[in-house]
């Protein structure tokens, strides 16, 4: 990854900074805090994680006996580093798929000062597949994909049609037949699935945690990859409640004519207004009059200010759970995505109404 990894694809605190969201400050601080609470729940359910070393930044600028030792010991494996601050208002800084000095030297480059950040470094996992995913009190649901998380949580183009899925504890329901990504998610579910009642009393007290019968209730990311197996990444219990409300479609319909497109709802309400078909490649000098629905292809963080300004959003490709989805409901702006055709399908300035409650755009 090059030096600007950390622009192209900002954490979830960034997102929720840059959009300024209502009560931001709960949201980045549990965001800031999912590596300890991944770790407790690693020690307590030996849930698989991905283990990272921490330092301070006098021990990587001096080169301290550990921190020596750990670049000797890591060779020439790809690392990743995540730099967290030690405010919820100040960005974290982060960068990976390079040799540990490769990342010591952007470090040292970011001209910042770095003297209260804590650094963690992690082995840099290149995913076979991965899924996102809520355990709420009436269902489980998430979606799943071939390839790296990006694709799901930034938003990031796909290498295909997202995998979508649910399980109200009783019956599970595909969106295809991919037998590799079915046996994928249900492994990955079952590890959240904690039987021993004094385990479960443990996680609550410690954590604060709530359970669903046996099934820990939370956001989590998981991904898989050779040498390394099935790991959890991201445990959140605030984006639990966020996306409670959210259900997925069972069927993705486009009907004749295109009176009507059918997405993912992301986030419920109704709105209608000229839509504001806006291009990647024209975000950076594209404006939004009030009242204007935003149509894009997807959400990248250069969209967050079009979002803010937005009456509602409409986006061909995207998850439910991905952190434009997640934004736009703590905003409560009526979203709804992975359209496939509204970009196409919409033209600019057209009126359209935006049925968030069922995952409908109409073009009127």
């Amino acid at each position: 990854m090059k030096g600007n990894y950390f622009q192209e694809h900002l954490s979830l605190s960034e997102w929720l900074m840059r959009a300024d969201v209502p009560d931001r400050d709960r949201l980045i601080r549990e965001d800031a805090t999912k590596r300890s609470r991944l770790a407790f729940l690693s020690e307590m359910m030996k849930l698989p994680i991905v283990h990272n070393t921490s330092f301070r930044i006098d021990d990587i600028l001096e080169s301290s006996d550990r921190f020596a030792a750990f670049v000797s010991s890591v060779g020439r494996c790809p690392y990743a580093v995540r730099a967290t601050p030690p405010g919820s208002g100040q960005p974290v800084f982060r960068n990976r798929d390079l040799r540990v000095p490769d990342l010591v030297a952007w470090i040292k480059s970011l001209g910042v000062d770095l003297r209260q950040y804590d650094f963690s470094f992690e082995p840099h996992i290149r995913p076979t597949v991965s899924a996102v995913f809520v355990v709420g009190n009436l269902r489980i649901f998430g979606e799943a994909a071939h390839g790296g998380i990006l694709q799901l949580n930034k938003g990031i183009v796909p290498q295909q049609s997202h995998f979508r899925f649910e399980f109200d504890y009783q019956t599970w329901l595909f969106s295809d037949e991919d037998a590799m990504l079915k046996n994928f998610v249900r492994t990955a579910v079952q590890f959240v699935h904690i039987t021993d009642q004094q385990a479960r009393d443990a996680i609550k007290t410690s954590i604060g945690a709530r359970f669903k019968g046996n099934y820990l209730c939370g956001y989590f990311e998981v991904l898989e990859a050779p040498g390394v197996g099935l790991v959890f990444i991201d445990y959140n219990r605030e984006l639990a409640r966020d996306a409670l409300d959210v259900r997925l479609s069972r069927k993705m319909i486009e009907p004749a004519g295109h009176k009507q497109i059918t997405g993912q709802s992301a986030c419920r309400g109704l709105v209608k207004g000229p839509a504001r078909v806006v291009l990647s490649e024209d975000v950076d000098r594209a404006s939004l009059d009030p009242g204007s629905v935003l149509v894009c292809h997807f959400t990248s963080p250069a969209f967050v200010p079009l979002i803010v300004r937005a009456s509602a959003v409409v986006t061909d490709i995207g998850g439910v759970l991905s952190h434009a989805a997640i934004v736009c409901r703590e905003l409560g702006k009526t979203c709804v995505v992975g359209t496939k055709i509204a970009t196409e399908a919409i033209s600019d300035g057209q009126q359209i109404e935006v049925d968030g409650n069922h995952g409908v755009v109409r073009l009127l």
